[in-house]
């Protein structure tokens, strides 16, 4: 908001640590008047207009305002003394609770996803439902409605995991990494595979099912430099 001629009031600094690391900005808008105002004349195409307010416009809103505000004040006293409430600030802080906006604490998915798999137990595959439980559980519930066509469903017979070892040893880093984070020792067959021509240089093009470990091929590799860098 600009203003012309002088400022009547004067935005304080605010010092504290808190303050100068935040990212996050409240911003109040205020839609109770009608100001008189003008815009700023763009310097170039595409510039936004800022609207600029006059100085009597804004003590006229100010009073209108204070008058508002002392009403309220008087009228929240009022019912504060039929309601036999001795305290009114300790009420009325209780009450503003639920208004104050909190500040949105943001955290990094990757570190939520790593700091997840840290806490995983090692026997969590054990305990873990199959799909055709879950699909069965889902029909039960209530916000199925025959959604899964009769004909849309199909069933892949599971088969015995195929592993194979690596011609080369990881770091020993990246091998602690893997096993303390995905728990994983040995690599499946095709993985094996695409990380030995990749090893070697070679451009690999990988096609399995969702889920079967794609991911880690790519993952590994790069790994692997960032730990030799």
């Amino acid at each position: 908001m600009l203003l012309k001629d002088s400022d009547i009031f004067e935005l304080k600094e605010e010092d504290t640590e808190e303050y100068k690391s935040s990212q996050q900005l409240l911003v109040f808008e205020f839609i109770d008047g009608n100001l008189a105002k003008s815009k700023t004349k763009p310097e170039y195409k595409g510039q936004v207009r800022v609207p600029v307010y006059k100085p009597e416009s804004m003590k006229k809103l100010i009073t209108k305002r204070d008058k508002k505000f002392s009403n309220s004040i008087r009228e929240f006293l009022s019912k504060c003394e039929t309601m036999n409430i001795s305290d009114p600030w300790k009420y009325l802080t209780k009450r503003a609770q639920s208004y104050v906006p909190k500040k949105i604490e943001f955290s990094d998915p990757v570190d939520d996803m790593v700091k997840s798999s840290l806490n995983k137990s090692e026997n969590e595959n054990e305990h873990r439902i199959s799909i055709i439980d879950f699909l069965e559980e889902l029909k039960k519930s209530k916000i199925y409605h025959d959604q899964i066509s009769s004909d849309g469903e199909f069933y892949i017979p599971e088969r015995e995991a195929s592993f194979e070892e690596l011609p080369f040893e990881l770091s020993p880093q990246l091998a602690y990494a893997l096993d303390q984070t995905k728990h994983i020792k040995k690599f499946y067959s095709h993985q094996a595979e695409a990380l030995t021509e990749l090893s070697a240089g070679k451009h690999v093009i990988v096609t399995t099912s969702t889920s079967s470990g794609k991911s880690l091929i790519y993952q590994v590799p790069i790994k692997s430099v960032l730990f030799k860098n």
